[in-house]
């Protein structure tokens, strides 16, 4: 143990703790059921999803 009580951070743990911290700042304000664990690219697939079912919505009622 350091004389300040807490192990010394690894780089890894160091990013990790600055992410979360940014998370926590961006989600203050918004709604508290936001899945906060998934990735961006996750999202982004979503959102691509639901376009290509609106667009086959559309194709169909042509």
């Amino acid at each position: 143990m350091s004389t300040t009580g807490w192990p010394l951070a690894t780089q890894q743990e160091a990013v990790t703790r600055k992410n979360m911290n940014r998370r926590w700042r961006r989600s203050k304000g918004k709604s508290k059921n936001i899945n906060l664990k998934k990735s961006k690219k996750e999202k982004n697939n979503q959102k691509k999803s639901v376009e290509t079912k609106k667009n086959e919505t559309k194709k169909g009622k042509r």
